[in-house]
Protein backbone atom coordinates (compact mmCIF):
# COMPACT_ATOMS: atom_id res chain seq x y z
CA UNK A 1 0.00 0.00 0.00
CA UNK A 2 3.00 2.31 0.29
CA UNK A 3 4.08 1.84 -3.36
CA UNK A 4 2.34 4.97 -4.58
CA UNK A 5 4.50 5.67 -7.66
CA UNK A 6 6.69 4.06 -10.31
CA UNK A 7 9.83 5.35 -8.54
CA UNK A 8 8.68 3.71 -5.30
CA UNK A 9 8.26 0.41 -7.14
CA UNK A 10 11.81 0.68 -8.56
CA UNK A 11 13.23 1.49 -5.12
CA UNK A 12 11.47 -1.51 -3.59
CA UNK A 13 12.77 -3.72 -6.42
CA UNK A 14 16.34 -2.62 -5.73
CA UNK A 15 15.87 -3.58 -2.07
CA UNK A 16 14.95 -7.13 -3.09
CA UNK A 17 18.18 -7.36 -5.09
CA UNK A 18 20.21 -6.25 -2.06
CA UNK A 19 18.40 -8.28 0.61
CA UNK A 20 20.58 -11.41 0.35
CA UNK A 21 23.80 -9.37 0.42
CA UNK A 22 22.50 -7.33 3.38
CA UNK A 23 21.83 -10.53 5.32
CA UNK A 24 25.43 -11.68 4.83
CA UNK A 25 26.70 -8.21 5.75
CA UNK A 26 24.72 -8.20 8.99
CA UNK A 27 26.13 -11.58 9.96
CA UNK A 28 29.68 -10.23 9.49
CA UNK A 29 29.05 -6.96 11.31
CA UNK A 30 30.23 -6.40 14.90
CA UNK A 31 27.99 -3.39 15.51
CA UNK A 32 24.97 -2.42 13.41
CA UNK A 33 23.91 1.23 13.78
CA UNK A 34 20.62 2.17 12.11
CA UNK A 35 19.42 5.75 12.75
CA UNK A 36 15.75 6.48 12.14
CA UNK A 37 15.68 8.40 8.85
CA UNK A 38 12.57 7.01 7.19
CA UNK A 39 10.98 10.46 7.16
CA UNK A 40 13.50 11.53 4.51
CA UNK A 41 13.38 10.59 0.84
CA UNK A 42 16.25 8.98 -1.08
CA UNK A 43 16.85 12.19 -3.04
CA UNK A 44 16.53 14.47 -0.02
CA UNK A 45 20.02 15.92 -0.37
CA UNK A 46 18.92 19.27 1.06
CA UNK A 47 18.38 17.51 4.40
CA UNK A 48 21.95 16.19 4.58
CA UNK A 49 22.84 18.08 7.79
CA UNK A 50 19.76 16.75 9.59
CA UNK A 51 20.42 13.17 8.46
CA UNK A 52 24.08 13.37 9.56
CA UNK A 53 22.99 14.72 12.97
CA UNK A 54 20.63 11.77 13.46
CA UNK A 55 23.42 9.38 12.53
CA UNK A 56 25.81 10.96 15.02
CA UNK A 57 23.20 10.90 17.79
CA UNK A 58 22.51 7.20 17.21
CA UNK A 59 26.21 6.32 16.97
CA UNK A 60 26.94 7.95 20.34
CA UNK A 61 24.65 5.38 21.96
CA UNK A 62 27.18 2.72 20.89
CA UNK A 63 30.33 4.39 22.23
CA UNK A 64 30.97 1.64 24.84
CA UNK A 65 30.74 -1.10 22.17
CA UNK A 66 32.92 0.93 19.78
CA UNK A 67 35.53 1.39 22.49
CA UNK A 68 35.66 -2.37 22.97
CA UNK A 69 36.47 -2.73 19.26
CA UNK A 70 39.20 -0.09 19.53
CA UNK A 71 40.80 -2.04 22.37
CA UNK A 72 40.28 -5.41 20.68
CA UNK A 73 42.01 -4.44 17.41
CA UNK A 74 44.48 -1.90 18.81
CA UNK A 75 43.01 0.86 16.62
CA UNK A 76 44.31 4.40 16.62
CA UNK A 77 43.12 7.50 14.80
CA UNK A 78 45.26 9.68 12.56
CA UNK A 79 43.98 13.14 13.45
CA UNK A 80 44.98 14.57 10.09
CA UNK A 81 43.33 11.91 7.94
CA UNK A 82 40.46 11.23 10.41
CA UNK A 83 40.31 7.55 9.64
CA UNK A 84 40.96 4.39 11.58
CA UNK A 85 44.39 2.85 11.19
CA UNK A 86 45.08 -0.75 12.14
CA UNK A 87 48.28 -1.01 14.15
CA UNK A 88 48.05 -4.65 15.14
CA UNK A 89 51.68 -5.59 14.52
CA UNK A 90 51.60 -8.82 16.54
CA UNK A 91 52.39 -11.85 14.43
CA UNK A 92 49.90 -14.68 14.45
CA UNK A 93 50.83 -18.30 13.80
CA UNK A 94 48.76 -19.78 10.98
CA UNK A 95 48.22 -23.49 11.68
CA UNK A 96 45.62 -24.08 8.96
CA UNK A 97 44.23 -22.34 5.86
CA UNK A 98 40.71 -22.99 4.55
CA UNK A 99 39.64 -21.67 1.13
CA UNK A 100 35.85 -21.47 0.72
CA UNK A 101 33.87 -20.88 -2.46
CA UNK A 102 36.18 -22.30 -5.15
CA UNK A 103 34.48 -23.73 -8.23
CA UNK A 104 36.52 -22.76 -11.29
CA UNK A 105 39.92 -22.10 -9.70
CA UNK A 106 42.28 -24.29 -7.73
CA UNK A 107 43.47 -23.95 -4.18
CA UNK A 108 47.02 -24.08 -5.57
CA UNK A 109 46.45 -20.84 -7.50
CA UNK A 110 44.89 -19.10 -4.50
CA UNK A 111 47.70 -20.15 -2.14
CA UNK A 112 50.22 -19.13 -4.81
CA UNK A 113 48.82 -15.58 -4.72
CA UNK A 114 48.38 -15.44 -0.95
CA UNK A 115 51.98 -16.57 -0.33
CA UNK A 116 50.92 -17.71 3.14
CA UNK A 117 51.44 -21.33 4.19
CA UNK A 118 50.74 -23.42 7.27
CA UNK A 119 53.30 -22.63 9.92
CA UNK A 120 53.84 -18.99 8.82
CA UNK A 121 53.63 -16.17 11.33
CA UNK A 122 51.94 -13.12 9.82
CA UNK A 123 50.49 -9.75 10.81
CA UNK A 124 47.13 -8.29 9.81
CA UNK A 125 49.04 -6.11 7.34
CA UNK A 126 50.55 -9.24 5.75
CA UNK A 127 47.09 -10.80 5.34
CA UNK A 128 45.68 -7.59 3.83
CA UNK A 129 48.51 -7.51 1.27
CA UNK A 130 47.84 -11.16 0.45
CA UNK A 131 44.14 -10.45 -0.17
CA UNK A 132 45.14 -7.51 -2.41
CA UNK A 133 47.21 -9.91 -4.50
CA UNK A 134 44.17 -12.15 -4.94
CA UNK A 135 42.05 -9.18 -6.00
CA UNK A 136 44.77 -8.35 -8.53
CA UNK A 137 44.01 -11.55 -10.47
CA UNK A 138 40.61 -10.04 -11.44
CA UNK A 139 39.10 -13.49 -10.90
CA UNK A 140 36.93 -12.63 -7.90
CA UNK A 141 34.07 -10.22 -7.22
CA UNK A 142 34.50 -10.31 -3.43
CA UNK A 143 36.95 -11.70 -0.88
CA UNK A 144 36.43 -12.11 2.85
CA UNK A 145 38.80 -13.47 5.46
CA UNK A 146 38.80 -14.09 9.18
CA UNK A 147 41.12 -15.54 11.78
CA UNK A 148 39.67 -18.30 13.96
CA UNK A 149 41.55 -19.13 17.13
CA UNK A 150 42.47 -22.77 17.46
CA UNK A 151 41.12 -23.99 20.78
CA UNK A 152 43.83 -26.57 21.32
CA UNK A 153 46.58 -23.93 21.01
CA UNK A 154 47.36 -20.69 22.77
CA UNK A 155 48.84 -18.83 19.79
CA UNK A 156 47.64 -20.62 16.63
CA UNK A 157 44.91 -19.44 14.25
CA UNK A 158 43.06 -20.85 11.27
CA UNK A 159 42.85 -18.46 8.31
CA UNK A 160 39.49 -18.72 6.51
CA UNK A 161 39.27 -17.09 3.08
CA UNK A 162 35.85 -16.92 1.41
CA UNK A 163 35.74 -16.13 -2.31
CA UNK A 164 32.99 -15.13 -4.72
CA UNK A 165 34.18 -15.86 -8.25
CA UNK A 166 33.56 -13.75 -11.34
CA UNK A 167 32.01 -15.09 -14.51
CA UNK A 168 34.67 -17.14 -16.28
CA UNK A 169 33.59 -16.37 -19.87
CA UNK A 170 33.11 -13.04 -21.59
CA UNK A 171 32.50 -11.76 -25.10
CA UNK A 172 33.57 -8.16 -25.71
CA UNK A 173 33.38 -5.73 -28.61
CA UNK A 174 34.92 -2.28 -28.93
CA UNK A 175 35.28 0.48 -31.49
CA UNK A 176 37.78 3.31 -31.61
CA UNK A 177 38.57 6.25 -33.84
CA UNK A 178 41.66 8.40 -33.74
CA UNK A 179 43.31 10.61 -36.32
CA UNK A 180 46.46 8.47 -36.46
CA UNK A 181 45.04 4.94 -36.84
CA UNK A 182 41.54 5.86 -38.08
CA UNK A 183 38.62 3.54 -37.28
CA UNK A 184 39.32 0.26 -35.51
CA UNK A 185 37.00 -2.56 -34.44
CA UNK A 186 37.95 -5.12 -31.78
CA UNK A 187 36.14 -8.39 -31.03
CA UNK A 188 37.39 -10.37 -28.02
CA UNK A 189 36.48 -13.67 -26.39
CA UNK A 190 37.94 -14.52 -22.99
CA UNK A 191 37.50 -17.80 -21.13
CA UNK A 192 39.04 -18.88 -17.86
CA UNK A 193 39.62 -22.51 -16.82
CA UNK A 194 38.47 -23.79 -20.20
CA UNK A 195 41.07 -26.55 -20.55
CA UNK A 196 43.03 -26.43 -17.30
CA UNK A 197 42.53 -24.89 -13.89
CA UNK A 198 44.01 -21.38 -13.57
CA UNK A 199 44.12 -21.05 -17.37
CA UNK A 200 43.13 -17.96 -19.37
CA UNK A 201 42.24 -18.14 -23.06
CA UNK A 202 41.90 -14.97 -25.16
CA UNK A 203 41.02 -14.69 -28.84
CA UNK A 204 41.17 -11.24 -30.48
CA UNK A 205 40.10 -10.03 -33.89
CA UNK A 206 41.04 -6.46 -34.78
CA UNK A 207 39.97 -4.82 -38.05
CA UNK A 208 40.88 -1.35 -39.35
CA UNK A 209 44.04 0.54 -40.26
CA UNK A 210 45.75 -2.19 -38.26
CA UNK A 211 44.50 -5.77 -38.59
CA UNK A 212 45.27 -8.55 -36.15
CA UNK A 213 44.19 -12.06 -35.28
CA UNK A 214 45.52 -13.13 -31.91
CA UNK A 215 45.37 -16.25 -29.76
CA UNK A 216 46.69 -16.28 -26.20
CA UNK A 217 46.65 -19.09 -23.66
CA UNK A 218 48.39 -19.13 -20.29
CA UNK A 219 48.29 -20.93 -16.97
CA UNK A 220 48.61 -18.44 -14.12
CA UNK A 221 50.10 -19.99 -10.97
CA UNK A 222 50.88 -16.72 -9.19
CA UNK A 223 54.40 -16.66 -7.81
CA UNK A 224 54.90 -20.26 -8.95
CA UNK A 225 56.02 -20.56 -12.60
CA UNK A 226 53.25 -20.94 -15.17
CA UNK A 227 53.22 -21.57 -18.92
CA UNK A 228 51.84 -19.53 -21.79
CA UNK A 229 51.73 -19.27 -25.57
CA UNK A 230 50.79 -16.48 -27.99
CA UNK A 231 50.07 -16.74 -31.72
CA UNK A 232 49.53 -13.50 -33.65
CA UNK A 233 49.10 -12.48 -37.26
CA UNK A 234 49.46 -8.72 -37.51
CA UNK A 235 49.19 -6.26 -40.43
CA UNK A 236 50.10 -2.58 -40.21
CA UNK A 237 50.34 0.32 -42.66
CA UNK A 238 52.65 3.24 -41.93
CA UNK A 239 54.82 5.96 -43.49
CA UNK A 240 58.54 6.53 -43.41
CA UNK A 241 59.41 10.24 -43.46
CA UNK A 242 62.38 12.06 -44.87
CA UNK A 243 63.32 13.30 -41.39
CA UNK A 244 61.15 16.39 -41.71
CA UNK A 245 57.56 16.76 -42.81
CA UNK A 246 57.14 14.75 -46.03
CA UNK A 247 56.31 11.03 -46.02
CA UNK A 248 58.57 9.31 -48.57
CA UNK A 249 57.52 5.66 -48.27
CA UNK A 250 54.22 4.00 -47.50
CA UNK A 251 54.79 0.46 -46.22
CA UNK A 252 52.70 -2.57 -45.44
CA UNK A 253 54.05 -4.86 -42.71
CA UNK A 254 52.72 -8.38 -42.12
CA UNK A 255 54.10 -10.03 -38.97
CA UNK A 256 53.41 -13.58 -37.81
CA UNK A 257 54.72 -14.68 -34.40
CA UNK A 258 54.31 -17.83 -32.34
CA UNK A 259 55.92 -18.12 -28.93
CA UNK A 260 56.00 -20.14 -25.75
CA UNK A 261 57.06 -18.74 -22.39
CA UNK A 262 57.07 -19.20 -18.66
CA UNK A 263 56.20 -16.45 -16.17
CA UNK A 264 55.69 -15.83 -12.47
CA UNK A 265 54.15 -13.01 -10.44
CA UNK A 266 55.65 -11.19 -7.48
CA UNK A 267 54.51 -8.46 -5.13
CA UNK A 268 50.98 -7.56 -6.22
CA UNK A 269 50.79 -7.19 -10.00
CA UNK A 270 54.38 -7.51 -11.22
CA UNK A 271 55.22 -10.25 -13.73
CA UNK A 272 58.56 -11.59 -14.95
CA UNK A 273 59.05 -14.18 -17.66
CA UNK A 274 61.15 -15.62 -20.50
CA UNK A 275 60.50 -17.60 -23.65
CA UNK A 276 61.29 -18.51 -27.25
CA UNK A 277 59.65 -17.23 -30.42
CA UNK A 278 59.38 -17.90 -34.14
CA UNK A 279 58.71 -14.83 -36.29
CA UNK A 280 58.09 -14.30 -40.01
CA UNK A 281 57.92 -10.76 -41.42
CA UNK A 282 56.81 -9.68 -44.89
CA UNK A 283 57.27 -6.04 -45.93
CA UNK A 284 56.19 -4.42 -49.18
CA UNK A 285 55.88 -0.86 -50.40
CA UNK A 286 52.51 0.68 -51.15
CA UNK A 287 53.80 4.01 -52.48
CA UNK A 288 57.40 5.16 -52.53
CA UNK A 289 59.80 7.68 -53.99
CA UNK A 290 62.48 5.03 -53.43
CA UNK A 291 62.50 1.52 -54.89
CA UNK A 292 62.90 -0.68 -51.80
CA UNK A 293 61.25 -3.75 -53.32
CA UNK A 294 59.78 -6.30 -50.96
CA UNK A 295 61.25 -8.98 -48.72
CA UNK A 296 60.50 -11.69 -46.18
CA UNK A 297 62.57 -12.31 -43.07
CA UNK A 298 62.39 -15.19 -40.62
CA UNK A 299 63.68 -15.09 -37.06
CA UNK A 300 64.12 -17.42 -34.11
CA UNK A 301 64.17 -15.26 -30.98
CA UNK A 302 64.78 -15.60 -27.27
CA UNK A 303 63.11 -13.01 -25.06
CA UNK A 304 62.55 -11.86 -21.48
CA UNK A 305 60.01 -9.43 -20.09
CA UNK A 306 59.30 -7.58 -16.87
CA UNK A 307 56.08 -5.70 -16.18
CA UNK A 308 54.82 -3.95 -13.05
CA UNK A 309 51.47 -2.15 -13.09
CA UNK A 310 50.59 -0.39 -9.82
CA UNK A 311 48.32 2.28 -11.33
CA UNK A 312 44.91 2.72 -9.72
CA UNK A 313 43.25 3.36 -13.10
CA UNK A 314 44.16 2.63 -16.71
CA UNK A 315 43.18 5.86 -18.49
CA UNK A 316 43.36 8.60 -15.82
CA UNK A 317 45.33 7.20 -12.89
CA UNK A 318 45.60 9.26 -9.70
CA UNK A 319 48.48 7.31 -8.16
CA UNK A 320 50.97 4.51 -8.65
CA UNK A 321 53.58 3.70 -11.26
CA UNK A 322 53.99 1.57 -14.37
CA UNK A 323 57.05 -0.21 -15.77
CA UNK A 324 57.29 -2.41 -18.85
CA UNK A 325 60.40 -3.79 -20.51
CA UNK A 326 61.21 -6.40 -23.14
CA UNK A 327 64.54 -7.79 -24.26
CA UNK A 328 65.07 -9.96 -27.34
CA UNK A 329 67.97 -11.86 -28.86
CA UNK A 330 67.04 -11.90 -32.57
CA UNK A 331 68.57 -14.53 -34.86
CA UNK A 332 68.14 -14.49 -38.63
CA UNK A 333 69.70 -17.01 -41.02
CA UNK A 334 73.19 -15.98 -42.24
CA UNK A 335 73.07 -12.79 -40.13
CA UNK A 336 74.78 -12.20 -36.81
CA UNK A 337 72.41 -12.10 -33.85
CA UNK A 338 70.92 -8.72 -32.97
CA UNK A 339 69.92 -7.44 -29.54
CA UNK A 340 66.65 -5.52 -29.02
CA UNK A 341 65.68 -3.70 -25.82
CA UNK A 342 62.80 -1.39 -24.99
CA UNK A 343 61.55 -0.02 -21.66
CA UNK A 344 58.90 2.43 -20.50
CA UNK A 345 58.42 3.88 -17.01
CA UNK A 346 56.08 6.52 -15.64
CA UNK A 347 54.92 7.62 -12.23
CA UNK A 348 51.79 9.53 -11.17
CA UNK A 349 52.45 12.17 -8.51
CA UNK A 350 49.33 13.78 -6.94
CA UNK A 351 49.43 17.50 -6.09
CA UNK A 352 46.97 19.93 -4.51
CA UNK A 353 44.37 17.58 -3.02
CA UNK A 354 44.79 15.15 -5.90
CA UNK A 355 43.15 17.42 -8.49
CA UNK A 356 46.49 18.13 -10.17
CA UNK A 357 48.89 15.35 -11.15
CA UNK A 358 52.46 15.43 -12.38
CA UNK A 359 53.37 12.45 -14.58
CA UNK A 360 57.08 12.06 -15.45
CA UNK A 361 57.86 9.38 -18.05
CA UNK A 362 60.93 7.81 -19.66
CA UNK A 363 60.85 5.70 -22.84
CA UNK A 364 64.03 4.18 -24.22
CA UNK A 365 65.18 1.45 -26.56
CA UNK A 366 68.05 0.25 -28.68
CA UNK A 367 68.79 -2.22 -31.47
CA UNK A 368 72.35 -3.54 -31.47
CA UNK A 369 73.63 -5.28 -34.59
CA UNK A 370 74.20 -4.88 -38.30
CA UNK A 371 71.69 -3.14 -40.58
CA UNK A 372 68.35 -1.78 -39.45
CA UNK A 373 65.41 -4.12 -40.10
CA UNK A 374 62.37 -1.86 -40.26
CA UNK A 375 60.31 -4.29 -38.18
CA UNK A 376 62.61 -3.68 -35.21
CA UNK A 377 63.36 0.00 -35.76
CA UNK A 378 62.23 2.58 -33.22
CA UNK A 379 59.57 4.59 -35.00
CA UNK A 380 58.47 7.60 -32.97
CA UNK A 381 55.73 10.16 -33.27
CA UNK A 382 52.14 10.98 -32.41
CA UNK A 383 49.90 10.67 -29.36
CA UNK A 384 48.95 7.00 -29.67
CA UNK A 385 50.16 5.00 -26.68
CA UNK A 386 49.80 1.59 -28.31
CA UNK A 387 53.52 0.77 -28.34
CA UNK A 388 53.79 -2.43 -30.35
CA UNK A 389 57.46 -3.33 -30.89
CA UNK A 390 59.41 -0.15 -31.71
CA UNK A 391 56.45 2.21 -32.21
CA UNK A 392 56.62 4.99 -29.62
CA UNK A 393 54.59 8.19 -29.08
CA UNK A 394 56.32 11.56 -29.35
CA UNK A 395 54.24 14.70 -28.88
CA UNK A 396 54.72 17.17 -31.76
CA UNK A 397 55.85 14.64 -34.36
CA UNK A 398 53.52 13.13 -36.91
CA UNK A 399 52.77 9.46 -36.36
CA UNK A 400 55.93 7.41 -37.26
CA UNK A 401 57.89 10.54 -38.25
CA UNK A 402 61.23 9.58 -36.64
CA UNK A 403 63.05 6.29 -37.31
CA UNK A 404 66.26 5.26 -35.57
CA UNK A 405 68.18 2.40 -33.94
CA UNK A 406 68.36 3.98 -30.47
CA UNK A 407 66.10 6.50 -28.75
CA UNK A 408 65.79 8.11 -25.35
CA UNK A 409 62.65 10.17 -24.63
CA UNK A 410 61.82 12.13 -21.51
CA UNK A 411 58.27 13.38 -21.06
CA UNK A 412 56.37 15.37 -18.42
CA UNK A 413 52.57 15.68 -18.23
CA UNK A 414 50.78 18.20 -16.01
CA UNK A 415 47.18 17.04 -15.74
CA UNK A 416 44.44 19.15 -14.13
CA UNK A 417 41.07 17.69 -13.14
CA UNK A 418 38.99 20.67 -14.31
CA UNK A 419 35.51 19.23 -13.73
CA UNK A 420 34.07 15.82 -12.88
CA UNK A 421 35.72 13.35 -15.28
CA UNK A 422 37.22 16.15 -17.39
CA UNK A 423 40.95 16.79 -17.65
CA UNK A 424 43.23 19.40 -19.18
CA UNK A 425 46.80 18.22 -19.78
CA UNK A 426 49.92 20.11 -20.80
CA UNK A 427 52.57 17.78 -22.27
CA UNK A 428 56.23 18.40 -22.97
CA UNK A 429 58.80 15.92 -24.27
CA UNK A 430 62.38 15.89 -25.44
CA UNK A 431 63.98 13.05 -27.36
CA UNK A 432 67.43 12.06 -28.55
CA UNK A 433 67.63 9.79 -31.60
CA UNK A 434 70.79 8.13 -32.87
CA UNK A 435 72.45 4.77 -33.63
CA UNK A 436 73.83 3.97 -30.15
CA UNK A 437 73.56 5.15 -26.56
CA UNK A 438 77.15 6.35 -26.79
CA UNK A 439 76.20 8.73 -29.59
CA UNK A 440 73.15 9.91 -27.63
CA UNK A 441 75.34 10.76 -24.63
CA UNK A 442 78.32 12.31 -26.41
CA UNK A 443 77.03 13.50 -29.78
CA UNK A 444 76.19 17.19 -29.69
CA UNK A 445 74.50 17.24 -33.10
CA UNK A 446 71.32 19.24 -32.54
CA UNK A 447 69.66 17.51 -35.47
CA UNK A 448 69.41 14.36 -33.35
CA UNK A 449 67.53 16.11 -30.53
CA UNK A 450 63.85 17.03 -30.86
CA UNK A 451 61.49 18.87 -28.54
CA UNK A 452 57.71 18.92 -28.63
CA UNK A 453 54.91 20.60 -26.72
CA UNK A 454 51.20 19.83 -26.70
CA UNK A 455 47.90 20.37 -24.89
CA UNK A 456 45.01 17.95 -24.54
CA UNK A 457 41.46 18.11 -23.20
CA UNK A 458 39.90 14.79 -22.20
CA UNK A 459 36.50 13.47 -21.18
CA UNK A 460 36.33 10.18 -19.28
CA UNK A 461 33.19 8.41 -20.53
CA UNK A 462 31.75 4.90 -20.31
CA UNK A 463 32.70 4.29 -23.95
CA UNK A 464 36.28 5.35 -23.28
CA UNK A 465 38.28 8.60 -23.36
CA UNK A 466 37.18 11.36 -25.73
CA UNK A 467 40.22 13.55 -26.38
CA UNK A 468 41.15 16.62 -28.41
CA UNK A 469 44.78 17.72 -28.64
CA UNK A 470 47.17 20.01 -30.48
CA UNK A 471 50.96 19.82 -30.60
CA UNK A 472 54.08 21.24 -32.24
CA UNK A 473 57.75 20.26 -32.39
CA UNK A 474 60.94 21.99 -33.45
CA UNK A 475 61.46 19.42 -36.23
CA UNK A 476 58.97 21.01 -38.64
CA UNK A 477 57.26 23.76 -36.57
CA UNK A 478 53.93 22.59 -38.01
CA UNK A 479 50.91 22.62 -35.71
CA UNK A 480 49.29 19.18 -35.60
CA UNK A 481 46.05 18.01 -34.03
CA UNK A 482 44.80 14.73 -32.60
CA UNK A 483 41.32 13.37 -31.86
CA UNK A 484 40.54 10.13 -30.07
CA UNK A 485 37.12 8.58 -29.47
CA UNK A 486 36.92 5.46 -27.29
CA UNK A 487 39.30 3.01 -25.67
CA UNK A 488 42.61 2.48 -27.49
CA UNK A 489 43.38 -1.17 -28.24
Amino acid sequence: EDLYSAIAVLQQSSKFLRSAANKIAHENTDIYIAPEVTQYKVLGFSNADSIIALGEKKAREFIPQLQLLVDKYNLTTDRNEKQAVIEDTDKKLISDIEIIGLENYTEKMVLGRLKIANGDSVTIKDITAAVDRLYGTLNFNHLYYRLVKVKASVDAYKLEVTLIEKNTRAFNIGINYNTELKVGLLVNYTSKNLLFNNSILRVNLKVGHENEIGFSFKIDNGWKPGLGTDINLYNKHFYIYDGESSPKISLSLVDFTANIYTQMSFFNTAVIGAGAEYESVYISKETSDIDIGEYTRQYVNLFTFLKADYLDSKNFPTGGFYFNSKTKLIKEDAVDARFFFKANYFNVVPLLKKRIHLIPQIITGTLVGNDLPIEYAFISGGFNNQMKKGFTPFIGHAYSQRITKTMLIGRLDLRINTFAKQYFTIIGNIGSFSDTYEEIIYNKDARNIDMGLGAKYSFDTKIGPIEFAIAQSDLTHNLSYYVNLGFIF
